[in-house]
């Protein structure tokens, strides 16, 4: 792979890079700046992890449950409507 003129020119002149040392004061300023790495925590994130499954599992049943009992709800009144149907017709052939 061909190098480009800088990477060519530092990797001649590392020793003249290598020899500078930041003033301690600047180095100071430097790290007083840097802000500290947060922790995750792992264990916030798997109680709200944990929460959204279950909440997302029970609309799961609950949706489940409903949609049973509009089904049997459906049922129900068919055959309501049919009962009433045959003493619809009964009464007519019992009125003839």
């Amino acid at each position: 792979m061909k190098q480009d003129k800088l990477e060519q020119f530092v990797t001649q002149n590392r020793e003249e890079f290598d020899d500078l040392i930041p003033d301690p004061k600047i180095w100071d300023q430097i790290q007083d700046n840097i802000e500290p790495v947060q922790k995750i925590q792992w264990m916030g994130i798997m109680w709200k992890a944990a929460a959204v499954l279950i909440i997302f599992t029970a609309s799961y049943f609950f949706h489940d449950f409903i949609s049973k009992n509009n089904i049997n709800n459906a049922g129900i009144a068919q055959d309501v409507e049919e009962q009433i149907d045959l003493k619809d017709k009964e009464t007519v052939e019992n009125a003839l």
